[in-house]
């Protein structure tokens, strides 16, 4: 197989561990790129680009990056935060009044952010066309009611974050959120990556399929099966965490142009590798010497302005961005493990709703901790 790329030295290791993917786990095309303190240390790219095909994957290669788009996604309303349009822990309905129907009049940001806001399904699945109209789309978030009290548990809001932040940043900003990481991110910091692929750029974009699983070696280090509940979980229909992935009906072809131009930022951004690691690198400070996303310091609150959307209007038309990352495999999907203190949670006959304490945060809840992060040694 023949890698191409570079690495940083120390980091040769990393290309190892590539070249093994193709040799013993079937990989057929994939890239990665990692940064270490804002250096880009790792950038590589090998075997084709298409699952059904025999073209290379090339240096600008870009893939759908599936729930990688997620981080992309929360990082706007932080963003909003930090610039002071935003609060959050302000409820949604502040800024998407039609959003606190059927109970959920207390859901805060932060809550939504942290997929506690209770809503990883809708009582009626949405079609593609559904899906990609952001209209129907969040009116039909909005009048969802929540599965569980929203801020007492968490679960995997899987399809729906799409529809939820997607409704919150239009509300706030006037733009889609598609437009506005194209504008606000994608754009400053050179990202080939998209919410919404442009057609122009359709042309780097490789396809997905499935492959066979293949029998990971032995591992003592790392776990790579599931728990038995979370198996039993997918194929429980009626359990949330089936229904959760199942929101859009049929399930969307991700090599559809329809689905790739789409806004939907909990599950079809596309990237390079490299975009998707200098997006990542970004928030912790600043990239190849050059810019960085968020303020070394989080801006001291302001009231947030009206919001600029009032109530019925319709979206803007997509707008471009930028490229994907990774692998022309469909990747394996590999549910969140509870942990001890959660056993309860995941027994259960739902189990993407894991308990919390009311002081948990989200990850993606502070601006501030992001500075205080270390990039992972190799």
């Amino acid at each position: 197989m023949d890698v191409r790329g570079t690495v940083a030295a120390g980091f040769e290791p990393v290309r190892d561990a590539f070249l093994r993917n193709f040799e013993q786990r079937g990989e057929r095309g994939a890239a990665v790129a990692v940064y270490r303190d804002g250096t880009k240390v790792v950038d590589l790219w090998a075997g084709t680009r298409d699952v059904d095909g025999d073209a290379p994957w090339a240096v600008d290669t870009a893939q759908v990056v599936r729930s990688a788009t997620k981080g992309v996604a929360a990082a706007v309303p932080l963003l909003l935060h930090q610039r002071g349009r935003l609060d959050l822990d302000a409820p949604v309905a502040t800024y998407w009044p039609e959003f606190k129907a059927a109970g959920k009049e207390r859901v805060t940001v932060r809550q939504l952010l942290a997929h506690r806001a209770g809503v990883p399904v809708l009582d009626r699945p949405l079609s593609l066309a559904e899906a990609v109209d952001l209209d129907t789309a969040t009116q039909a978030i909005a009048a969802q009611a929540p599965a569980w009290e929203p801020g007492t548990a968490h679960g995997y809001h899987a399809h729906t974050f799409s529809w939820l932040l997607s409704g919150l940043v239009h509300r706030v900003t006037g733009r889609t959120i598609g437009r506005w990481v194209a504008e606000e991110v994608a754009r400053p910091l050179g990202l080939d990556l998209w919410i919404g692929l442009p057609e122009d750029e359709a042309h780097r974009v490789g396809r997905l399929g499935p492959v066979e699983e293949i029998e990971p070696p032995d591992s003592p280090a790392l776990r790579l099966r599931p728990k038995p509940a979370v198996v039993a979980a997918y194929q429980d229909p009626e359990s949330l965490t089936r229904r959760a992935f199942g929101v859009i009906e049929p399930k969307p072809d991700e090599n559809d142009p329809v689905y790739r131009a789409a806004e939907l930022p909990g599950s079809a951004g596309v990237a390079t590798a490299r975009a998707l690691a200098r997006f990542y690198a970004s928030t912790l400070g600043p990239v190849d010497g050059g810019p960085r996303l968020f303020a070394p310091r989080p801006s001291p609150w302001r009231a947030p302005r009206s919001p600029r959307v009032p109530t019925g209007s319709s979206w803007s038309a997509p707008a471009s961005a930028s490229a994907t990352c990774c692998t022309a495999r469909r990747p394996r999907c590999s549910a969140p493990r509870p942990s001890a203190t959660r056993a309860a949670a995941a027994r259960s006959a739902s189990p993407i709703r894991t308990r919390a304490s009311p002081s948990a945060t989200s990850r993606t809840a502070c601006a501030r901790r992001s500075r205080r992060t270390r990039a992972p040694r190799p």
